[in-house]
């Protein structure tokens, strides 16, 4: 009697063993279907969103102290930006060196979003001296929204 005791014990604690098993990968199957979905469905609402967000670069010019002063302008149809949303600038070079990006700072005035067809005067000072210190420094700039931040995007070339 004692060896189907220890049998008993042996099929139980199996038994258990498997049923976890079987619980842990539904659950698991369940909650990768479930964030999936949830991420998708997120995507859509913003691509949706920003579909018709288009910005663009205009006048880029390195002043004398180093400084790159711009202009940004809504080109998309039927897109404004409001004042809640931000803008990102990174500055980069041709041979790889690359600005950390930073928030867009306005050349005069506050934030008060971008209609469509309007036009913001931008300044950026790169915090890497090498890409702009050279009388015939030319970089890139490039602009992202944070709400489209892949919709929105624009990169132009600047110089001196």
């Amino acid at each position: 009697m004692k060896k189907l005791k220890a049998i008993s014990a042996l099929i139980t604690t199996i038994l258990i063993i498997v049923v976890s098993v079987i619980l842990v990968t539904i659950i698991l199957s369940w909650g990768k279907d479930f964030t999936t979905s949830s991420v998708n469905k997120a995507d859509n609402i913003i691509n949706e969103k920003c579909d018709k967000a288009m910005l663009r670069i205009v006048d880029c010019t390195i002043i004398t102290d180093g400084n790159i002063v711009f202009q940004v302008k809504n080109t998309s149809n039927n897109f404004d930006f409001e004042s809640t949303d931000q803008f990102k600038v990174a500055v980069f070079n041709d041979s790889g060196t690359m600005d950390a990006e930073q928030d867009l700072v306005l050349a005069s005035g506050t934030w008060q979003g971008l209609n469509v067809g309007d036009t913001v005067m931008a300044k950026v000072a790169p915090t890497t001296s090498d890409l702009t210190s050279n009388s015939g420094s030319q970089v890139n700039v490039t602009v992202r929204s944070t709400i489209c931040p892949l919709a929105s995007t624009t990169t132009n070339g600047c110089h001196r």
